[in-house]
């Protein structure tokens, strides 16, 4: 019995020491390739809008930056805070953001991270008919742990869509694409989305383009092993 005390006893600790210097990260990114957008249908467009965004948040504190303009322009924003980021864009090419959420249980046993990017506009139609508008996305989405014995909080997504409304009328439409992985792994997904109303003449309308994400990641307290152990310890002199 005390041999088998010993054994329990030197696993403890041998977990709890590997377990000290566990690493856990969440990192997604997500596009629409502006380059692909679509728009069928007679309208003249109005305001415009483009706008990105990016937090970061640990131990230590949180970051944030935003950006906001008139117009499809360049926008991006970046926040960082020890190893965890969120960075996002607009450009002539894409909308896009990234983000990245790294705990040590040696540094920052949690952190967190979101971004995203966006475009829209407001419009009128010209004529009776439908407005269609599409745009190419891809999402990549990966999740990693090495804490031994224990699953750790590592969850993330990533996310891009597309929204029309007819403020005239109070139709609406969108198409929403989503990926979530929730334990250790790579995922990715690569699509088109397509939203359509039907507008007649002199409807105004509104349209909104964009990627998000967020990421985040928690390593429980060592704490947690010991309490493990001291239990199986305890069952071990119940049976003696």
């Amino acid at each position: 019995m005390k041999k088998l005390i010993t054994i329990c006893l030197v696993v403890l600790v041998i977990a709890a020491g590997v377990r000290a210097g566990a690493v856990s990260t969440s990192t997604s990114k997500a596009g629409i390739d502006w380059t692909s957008l679509t728009i069928t249908g007679d309208i003249t467009w109005g305001d415009k809008n483009s706008g990105s965004y990016a937090y970061a948040e640990d131990d230590t504190g949180p970051g944030e930056d935003y950006l906001s303009e008139s117009e499809w322009v360049d926008t991006s924003a970046y926040a960082s805070i020890g190893d965890s980021y969120g960075d996002a864009y607009t450009s002539d090419d894409y909308l896009y953001e990234e983000v990245s959420a790294i705990a040590n249980e040696t540094a920052t046993p949690w952190a967190y991270a979101e971004a995203g990017a966006y475009r829209e506009g407001y419009f009128t139609a010209t004529s009776d008919g439908w407005v269609e508008i599409s745009a190419d996305y891809e999402l990549w989405q990966e999740l990693f742990t090495d804490c031994i014995g224990e699953f750790p909080w590592t969850s993330g997504y990533a996310g891009a869509e597309l929204r029309l409304t007819n403020n005239s009328t109070s139709d609406w439409d969108e198409d929403i694409a989503e990926l979530e992985i929730t334990v250790c792994g790579t995922e990715t997904q690569n699509d088109t989305l397509t939203v359509e109303i039907y507008f007649n003449a002199g409807d105004s309308g509104w349209f909104q383009a964009g990627v998000y994400n967020e990421a985040s990641v928690q390593i429980p307290e060592p704490a947690t092993i010991c309490i493990l152990g001291l239990g199986a310890l305890s069952l071990i002199r119940r049976k003696k």
